[in-house]
């Protein structure tokens, strides 16, 4: 992955042949401006700004591990992670070493909060967790990521989606649910899960809260209509 993020800063610094053409560079490093709250993309890449200085990067996850590359291509600069878990603050890593290369004081990156109370949950149930997450929150507020990202990539991406372990997972998105109450998304991820577990009951339940939070949500009506036809038609 080093050798990758060199051959792609080489751009004929490095006395060596260019992946690219200069104009291929120009549509990579140098896009057209984009309209307000657009991600901004070249040539596949996703591109940014840290500190002042331009970044290009990439990652990628799935169950069981994470990638970031981040380049700066003013200062031919890289830094590439990899690990063996998911998930992980990988982009939090990765910058924190970017400043390191350029520099900088590095913002160490917080543990996920659902990393120390998912054995709380297993052990102790929900309540038990939820009670943990409140004191963490109170206790040691600057000390753990509480971004509620995490809940849906352990819950759906990874045991759902991937793992195919939705008792599991409604455990998960159930503690997620009852942390952020108003979230119409957790309630439609707790219905598709409670759906994989074959309880429509439930699911049907989930879809309701969801569109009174969202009368909108277009995936939640549409369920919730297939479901009761089946349910009908049984």
């Amino acid at each position: 992955m080093c050798n990758w993020a060199i051959v792609n800063l080489n751009q004929g610094r490095f006395g060596e042949e260019q992946l690219l053409d200069s104009h291929s560079y120009g549509a990579l490093w140098n896009p057209s401006t984009p309209s307000h709250g657009e991600v901004v993309t070249g040539l596949g890449w996703f591109l940014g700004e840290h500190r002042g200085h331009r970044i290009v990067q990439k990652g990628g996850s799935t169950t069981g591990y994470e990638t970031s590359l981040i380049l700066v291509p003013d200062s031919a600069t890289a830094v590439v992670v990899m690990t063996n878990s998911y998930p992980v603050p990988k982009e939090a890593i990765a910058l924190a070493f970017l400043d390191i290369a350029l520099g900088y004081t590095p913002q160490l990156p917080r543990p996920l909060v659902l990393h120390q109370i998912y054995p709380t949950l297993i052990h102790d149930g929900r309540q038990a967790a939820i009670a943990q997450y409140e004191a963490l929150t109170v206790e040691h507020p600057d000390d753990y990521d509480f971004n509620a990202a995490q809940f849906y990539q352990i819950g759906w991406a990874n045991l759902l989606a991937t793992l195919k372990r939705p008792k599991e997972a409604v455990e998960v998105i159930e503690l997620a649910v009852a942390i952020h109450p108003e979230s119409d998304a957790y309630h439609h991820l707790l219905a598709l899960a409670y759906n994989e577990c074959s309880d429509t009951a439930q699911a049907i339940r989930c879809l309701q809260r969801c569109l009174v939070l969202n009368p909108g949500h277009q995936g939640a009506s549409d369920m919730l209509a297939k479901l009761r036809q089946e349910d009908a038609a049984t």
